[in-house]
């Protein structure tokens, strides 16, 4: 079957914003790929039938590229639109959409003015922590880090993440520390252990007597695939053989290729919940809500140990009341206004009134996130 492309650039200010769609030929899919200034930051695959004609296949990478290539366009407009706004929570949350898209400097950038206009914004902090870890800053997402720590001292992911930080900035026994209070926080936090083997793992490394260092390894390792059995594998494998042959800088370089490979794993995989509701509000409906429900109902079934996703789902179920309780007041209006004299629908009115004014005040307390 032959090969179909597409291929569109965007720009904004000094980043070039690169769309190529093409039809997967060996997988049966339609694959998509942004590249911002030459990087790749996400790539997206929609299978299609194997029994398909070469028309069909056209049209569909037409319609793929330029369903993308608008959600550019949209989150482009989006970004200018909500830096200019200047409310720093609407910042955070697209923020966050577009580190899971890849678009870390936009992401960068409004986490930055979010937390210069509210410094208490903690969960802002930890987050811009993280894209700038994954920017290669390790000594700025210490620095970031530490603020969202200092707010908030009882969040396990805090601690996580400052302990990532620590680590990539070369700080292993900082580092060790913070992973410890991750886990003691929270028991069943699998990424902190496999982070706490990585640490003691980097420690042995500079030490004259590594051995009692690696059973430590070998201790958090064991702990993080009991809980996240989907460590394990032949990679994992591979290392624990390394470290045990005493290649302690192999086995430190295979059990952080796993570690950001789930991370990136994980990032893809909620990119696509994120741009069902985080786009613009208005655009919020309950078809995107139920697709992001749906999204994140996968994502619990396959990872019920954290809490931000449990909360992101109870997040999405709450928008969904709110809307239709939204609806219900409008018709309950309408009714009142078409016939006054039922009083039962005008007590209906209020009462829907009043339930979904205490929805929103809910859904403003969730967002703060404490």
């Amino acid at each position: 079957m032959e090969t179909y492309r597409m291929s569109s650039k965007l720009r904004e200010q000094e980043r070039e914003y690169l769309i190529q769609t093409a039809n997967d030929v060996t997988r049966g899919a339609i694959a998509t790929t942004i590249f911002v200034d030459g990087t790749p930051a996400e790539t997206i695959q929609c299978p299609h039938p194997q029994e398909i004609l070469p028309d069909e296949i056209l049209n569909l990478v037409k319609s793929t590229h330029y369903e993308k290539k608008q959600e550019i366009e949209l989150l482009l407009q989006s970004y200018r639109r909500v830096l200019q706004d200047g409310h720093p929570l609407t910042m955070h949350q697209l923020a966050v959409m577009l580190y899971h898209k890849g678009f870390l400097y936009e992401a960068q950038e409004l986490l930055h003015q979010a937390t210069r206009i509210n410094p208490e914004l903690h969960q802002s902090f930890n987050q811009l922590s993280i894209v700038e870890l994954l920017m290669g800053r390790p000594h700025q997402a210490v620095e970031s880090s530490e603020r969202a720590v200092a707010m908030r001292p009882n969040f396990a992911d805090y601690h996580n993440n400052l302990g990532e930080a620590l680590l990539s900035a070369g700080e292993s026994l900082r580092a060790i520390s913070q992973f410890e209070q991750a886990v003691a926080i929270n028991l069943y936090y699998a990424d902190a252990y496999f982070n706490l083997g990585l640490a003691w793992l980097h420690q042995a490394m500079s030490s004259a007597q590594p051995q009692i260092m690696i059973g430590r390894v070998a201790d958090a390792i064991r702990k993080a695939c009991l809980i996240y059995p989907e460590f394990s594998g032949q990679m994992l494998e591979s290392g624990l053989a390394s470290m045990k042959e005493h290649h302690l800088a192999r086995s430190f370089e295979i059990f952080s290729s796993i570690r950001d490979s789930r991370r990136e794993a994980r990032r893809h995989e909620l990119a696509a919940a994120y741009v069902q509701t985080s786009l613009l509000p208005e655009q919020l409906t309950e078809r995107s809500l139920q697709e992001r429900i749906s999204v994140l109902t996968g994502q619990v079934s396959r990872y019920p140990i954290y809490p931000d996703l449990q909360a992101e789902l109870g997040q999405a179920f709450l928008e969904m009341a709110k809307l239709a309780c939204g609806r219900s007041v409008q018709h309950f209006r309408k009714a009142v206004e078409l016939n006054p004299s039922l009083t039962h629908n005008l007590t209906a009115y209020e009462r829907a009134e009043e339930i979904l004014e205490n929805l929103d005040k809910l859904l403003g307390n969730v967002s703060q996130k404490g």
